[in-house]
């Protein structure tokens, strides 16, 4: 329990640096399949053992998110693109890697405003680095998934972006068709089908390389 706080205290003050918007973070630890409300339980009724306890501890994460923001308990339910559907006025985001999930929520002012999290187990990033000339796009030099941690961080940003852009495209949006430059925190990622770009900072915390995606701007603006 004393790691799953750790991550969620780093994430919450890595967020407060990275927007002005009401914004909170709750971590869970991966451990049972319980708490989830009927609505939730269709989603992962036929689904194996990992992904229904994944899935519970998401939810839970999430609505104890809501709760630091002040909403009451409530069905966190799941989009035609597999994106949580968040309650009037709030955004957010859910990922799970390891022995831990995690939520953030935020309040929405415009539809400009949006955070994304992903996270990745830093125990064994052998696995991004067999993938990454699957995650690179055409014109990324192969130096910016150069090794293992380089190949994980340029996944975990990828995909944090991917939840930021796809349901605004209303369909997937992969890897392809994001094009990362490194900053001095993380990265930038430019899509090209949308010309959203999305600023991803990156940390280690707690065994847990964290990616956070926050929408920038139209590419060019």
């Amino acid at each position: 329990m004393s790691r799953a706080l750790g991550l969620e205290g780093d994430v919450s003050r890595e967020l407060l640096q990275l927007t002005c918007q009401p914004v909170a973070c709750a971590v869970e630890i991966i451990d049972q399949d319980g708490g989830l409300l009927p609505e939730e339980m269709v989603v992962v009724r036929n689904a194996a053992w990992k992904r229904r306890v994944e899935f519970a501890a998401g939810r839970s994460a999430a609505r104890r998110a809501l709760g630091k923001m002040g909403e009451p308990s409530q069905p966190i339910p799941k989009g035609k693109l597999g994106e949580p559907i968040w309650p009037a006025g709030y955004g957010g985001s859910i990922s799970h890697d390891g022995p831990f999930a995690a939520a953030i929520v935020h309040a929405i002012k415009t539809s400009a405003e949006a955070l994304a999290i992903d996270l990745i187990d830093a125990s064994d990033l052998t696995r991004y680095w067999e993938v990454s000339h699957l995650v690179r796009a055409a014109g990324e030099s192969s130096e910016i998934a150069g090794d293992p941690r380089s190949a994980a961080l340029l996944f975990g940003a990828k995909e944090a972006a991917i939840k930021l852009i796809s349901p605004r495209a209303e369909r997937y949006i992969g890897f392809e068709r994001l094009v990362a430059a490194r900053t001095n925190r993380g990265f930038q990622i430019r899509c090209t089908y949308s010309n959203l770009c999305i600023l991803v900072r990156t940390f280690e915390s707690n065994g847990i390389i964290v990616s956070l995606g926050i929408l920038d701007r139209p590419c060019g603006a």
